[in-house]
């Protein structure tokens, strides 16, 4: 990762947190801590996993509700994926997009400079071996501009 890189993920992570708590926060807090009153915030920050961090671009994996599949793919919780953008610039705002929720995500690769692949996935464990044989991921690809996403199911 270059410095440019780093310097752009690390802005990114700071507009993106200032951006949430602002409008997630009281107004007037007590000494210490503020508590955050928004569940979809604290699952994101708690239970998020990063997919993707490079291009300025971030992909984020989410899980709806914390628990386990029990043999049938609908069982398994939902998990949102949310592609946040900001291209570097001073002053600029980030920009989050929120794809429709699926068992599971992960990452293809980058198709071309602004484009990156993705999946629908299942969770590795607790699964029946014929639903997993029957199931087929979806794909799709992602076009990420300075305030667009572009998603194309492939």
């Amino acid at each position: 990762m270059t410095s440019r890189d780093h310097a752009i993920r690390s802005l990114i992570q700071v507009l993106l947190i200032n951006a949430l708590f602002v409008f997630n926060t009281p107004a007037v807090a007590d000494e210490g801590a503020m508590p955050v009153h928004d569940p979809q915030l604290a699952r994101a920050l708690a239970f998020g996993h990063t997919l993707l961090d490079e291009r300025s671009v971030r992909v984020i994996a989410v899980p709806e509700e914390i628990g386990e599949c029990g043999g049938a793919i609908n069982s398994c919780p939902d998990v949102n994926l949310f592609v946040a953008y900001v291209s570097g610039d001073l002053g600029e705002k980030p920009v989050v997009y929120r794809l429709p929720a699926a068992k599971g995500w992960r990452v293809i690769g980058w198709a071309d400079h602004d484009s990156i692949d993705l999946q629908t996935a299942l969770p590795e464990a607790n699964i029946e071996p014929s639903e997993r044989e029957a199931w087929s991921p979806v794909s799709y690809r992602l076009t990420v501009g300075d305030q667009t996403l572009t998603v194309q199911r492939r």
